[in-house]
């Protein structure tokens, strides 16, 4: 049974990372840009980071598959990468080739129209390199040249560093136990942080593109879970609720205000905070506003694959009816008409691709949904 408060969780990350990607990319008023003085919200994909370590690991212990003193059998792993596999790559191969062809076929984006630069890009998120490729792109100046804009498959960079996440860790898994693998998780969290200070310079530089501090963390409160769950059940609902939120919140200050070489590991720090709060299960989910959480948490990975596809096609309607003014517009009715259009409009797609594609009912050979 899935733990509402993190099927929450997951609907609050993908939110985050939604306003993140509207700014500027449909009409956009000063005061949102000026919240970016003071707060950011990529932080949202750290949060997805310590709940996809803690879900993957969490699920092997719960299948009795790993443990303390017990390692993944051979079998186990083969399982484990069926399950994967089946539970990411329709949707996430479908939604690479809508974003490659609107690479190619919109005018209102710069830098796009490049179909052999889309093909390369498309080639690095199926071979879980997307990482590597954007970051050799945009920190060595290639967009424009050798690169297409990033809005156009740029996001299959955090899906390839969960990707490389779950070979290395399902590799581990089978050679030692949880009790190990928590230990020696710490000392990579540990020295990835060491590094970060040195060589943590900006954004998708390699360090930040590799950072594994909240998948580490995800795994190391799956490991340790037992204790955990039962400190956290004495606690009242209402202060779980609150820590959560405040969390939450100073995950989005710190994005904006805390240098990029701190920043990564204190939100990851914070997410996998916010990630045992939810360990409860009945905090930040309750109410009519955690009901609709929990659907946008539900539909969170399809979202997070169409969103900018979303919101760039309705910036191209807008920009072939109306010119760039109008989709460069900071008026407050142009905000809210796109703003609102933008959001329905992906909740209505990922709700689509989260039924019939993510959860293979298109396909005949299978109608159970993947786990």
């Amino acid at each position: 049974m899935k733990n509402r408060d993190i099927q929450a969780l997951r609907g609050v990350a993908v939110l985050l990372v939604f306003l993140q990607h509207y700014r500027g990319r449909l009409p956009t008023p000063n005061w949102y840009f000026d919240i970016f003085n003071y707060a950011a919200f990529w932080g949202g994909v750290d949060i997805f980071f310590v709940v996809s370590g803690f879900v993957i690991a969490k699920s092997l212990i719960d299948r009795s598959d790993w443990g303390v003193r017990k390692r993944l059998s051979f079998i186990s792993l083969k399982q484990f990468w069926y399950r994967r596999i089946r539970r990411l790559v329709p949707a996430s191969w479908f939604w690479l080739f809508i974003s490659s062809v609107l690479s190619i076929a919109c005018v209102s984006i710069t830098n796009g129209g490049m179909p052999s630069a889309s093909i390369t890009s498309a080639i690095s998120a199926i071979s879980a390199t997307s990482n590597f490729y954007w970051s050799w792109c945009i920190t060595g100046f290639h967009v424009g040249s050798s690169c297409i804009n990033p809005d156009f498959n740029g996001i299959y960079w955090s899906l390839s560093l969960e990707e490389q996440f779950y070979i290395v860790f399902s590799l581990m898994a089978f050679s030692i136990s949880s009790r190990i693998m928590a230990t020696l998780g710490i000392v990579i969290f540990a020295l990835f942080t060491i590094l970060g200070l040195f060589y943590l310079d900006q954004a998708f530089s390699l360090i930040w593109v590799s950072r594994p501090h909240g998948m580490i963390l995800g795994v190391f409160i799956a490991c340790f879970y037992p204790k955990i769950i039962s400190y956290i059940r004495k606690r009242s609902k209402i202060n779980v609720i609150l820590c959560t939120w405040c969390a939450i919140f100073l995950v989005c200050l710190v994005s904006a205000r805390v240098e990029l070489r701190l920043s990564i590991p204190t939100i990851s720090v914070l997410s996998g905070f916010i990630v045992v709060l939810a360990l409860r299960g009945d905090g930040i989910s309750s109410g009519v506003f955690g009901s609709a959480l929990q659907w946008i948490g539900d539909r969170s990975y399809s979202m997070y694959l169409c969103h900018l596809s979303v919101i760039i096609l309705i910036r191209e309607v807008g920009f072939r009816l109306n010119g760039v003014e109008f989709v460069n517009g900071n008026g407050w009715g142009l905000f809210i008409i796109f703003f609102l259009s933008s959001l329905v409009m992906t909740f209505l797609v990922s709700d689509i691709s989260y039924r019939y594609i993510e959860n293979m009912r298109l396909f005949s050979f299978s109608k159970r949904q993947p786990t």
